[in-house]
């Protein structure tokens, strides 16, 4: 139930499920997360993810995996899976972030897999042009605990100390 399978990514074309024939058309994948530590009443949600025309496209993203995988594309096999059945795991994930971190003269230590789920809050939150109660929502915060996840981004700051300087009561 947890695990992320090809079944639970759901492709569309505009407003109507992907087929064998169009996929490569793909332009929104929804991905199903059938039961995870967030969901408390174990009822399952649905995200939908749109192409963003970015290096960060997750429909980009679905679309190379799909190609790579070719017949090798069954509905119980998971997602992140390459054609010898080896299969992205958390420590790979890991692994994978940490180097990174190194690679841009950060501290390894700093970063983990949940360190995606603060990015993309903070991110978010960054944009100015998504509600807070969204961000909850997407996130799968049940609370508004996520607030303590996020980070101002520095521009935000812009004209604060003034403000307070200045303030009247």
């Amino acid at each position: 139930q947890r695990a992320l399978t090809v079944a639970k990514v759901m492709p569309h074309v505009g407003d109507s499920p992907a087929t064998d024939d169009n996929w490569p058309s793909t332009d929104s994948i929804t991905v199903l997360f059938e039961i995870s530590k967030t969901d408390q009443n174990r009822v399952g949600c649905t995200r939908t993810a749109y192409c963003t025309y970015t290096d960060l496209c997750p429909v980009a993203a679905f679309l190379a995996l799909r190609a790579m995988r070719g017949d090798n594309w069954k509905s119980n096999q998971p997602l992140l899976m390459d054609n010898s059945g080896w299969v992205v795991d958390r420590d790979f994930i890991s692994a994978l972030l940490k180097t990174a971190s190194v690679d841009l003269g950060g501290d390894p230590s700093d970063v983990s897999p949940h360190s995606l789920r603060i990015g993309g809050a903070t991110t978010a939150a960054a944009t100015q042009r998504i509600d807070y109660e969204d961000i909850r929502r997407f996130g799968r915060w049940k609370s508004d605990c996520w607030k303590r996840y996020i980070y101002s981004a520095r521009g935000r700051c812009r004209g604060l100390s003034i403000a307070m300087a200045t303030a009247h009561f």
